[in-house]
């Protein structure tokens, strides 16, 4: 999988950094809005694409987004029919019931 990062303007700018591909877990948590317990658990249990060197894990950003879309195409219709089933609540009536003016 090829990156999509115009690298020709990091080389030109001494000063601008080309963004990091491979992340330690912190940055997966902040990247995805998952937790870094909930990471873990699914590193060690095989679900979550990462590269073990040594002692380190390490995430490819370009695979988490695979899996996190992966995932997104996995949940979206189930999601959709939950949505269905929820009942609107009519707020004054609602209101009213519980006593209050």
């Amino acid at each position: 999988m090829e990156s999509e990062v115009p690298i020709g303007r990091y080389v030109n700018n001494p000063n601008v950094s080309p963004p990091a591909r491979y992340v330690r877990i912190t940055a997966v948590a902040g990247y995805t809005g998952l937790s870094v317990r909930h990471l873990h658990d699914l590193t060690r249990s095989g679900t979550i694409p990462h590269i073990r060197v040594g002692r380190v894990i390490v995430y490819d950003l370009l695979a988490i987004d695979a899996w996190m879309a992966a995932r997104a195409a996995e949940v979206g219709p189930r999601r959709a029919k939950a949505a269905k089933r929820t009942v609107p609540i009519d707020l004054h009536r609602a209101g009213k019931r519980a006593g209050t003016p």
